[in-house]
């Protein structure tokens, strides 16, 4: 049911999409998405569908947790649960596998809990162990409900202008790892308008 309310509320906003190197019309090219927390209400909507079974999403095993997962998976993602505080490493070994198949995974990397903006040390891994690039990702809305979550996570207006921006893609080398959180925190910052 909210699916099916989610795609009709996006034909009431006015979406561009901005995607620097193509990396949504890439074939069969995988890829770890990075989105902030509070930007990911709408990543179900303005992936193009024909890129959705092909992605894994990275959910935590709260319960909470488990109606994300219901919910993307009626959009036809993939779905891995854990995060940094419960079953992590089994999922970062989940999503490596799966990047390993040839397919992409979408992670926000401050969450479940935050802090907000902050990138926690999974997601540099992930990427240097597997060597598949980081695609920062942002959802902009030009007016939009802050939610008095940890995150502040926005909800657009309707018939607002909203941007899906993806950025240029980030590749974690071995000797970089410890500088890679940093780095992938600027480059989604570098996109994320407030």
């Amino acid at each position: 049911m909210l699916a099916h309310l989610l795609r009709g509320y996006r034909c009431l906003l006015r979406v561009r999409t901005v995607d620097l190197q193509g990396a949504l019309g890439a074939e069969h090219a995988p890829a770890i998405y990075a989105i902030w927390h509070n930007r990911f209400f709408l990543l179900p909507v303005l992936v193009p569908p024909e890129k959705r079974p092909q992605t894994a999403i990275l959910v935590s095993q709260s319960r909470d947790g488990g109606y994300i997962a219901s919910f993307l998976e009626a959009f036809n993602f993939s779905v891995i649960r854990g995060s940094s505080s419960k079953g992590g490493m089994r999922a970062m070994i989940q999503l490596k596998r799966h990047l390993a198949k040839g397919g992409s995974v979408a992670i926000t990397p401050d969450g479940p809990r935050g802090p907000v903006y902050t990138v926690q040390p999974g997601i540099a891994w992930l990427a240097e162990k597997s060597g598949v690039p980081v695609v920062p990702v942002s959802v902009n809305a030009g007016r939009a409900i802050k939610l008095r979550s940890w995150d502040r996570t926005q909800i657009p207006l309707p018939f607002t202008r909203v941007v899906f921006r993806l950025g240029k893609s980030l590749v974690v080398s071995p000797d970089q790892e410890t500088d890679s959180a940093e780095s992938i925190r600027k480059a989604l910052m570098d996109i994320t308008q407030d």
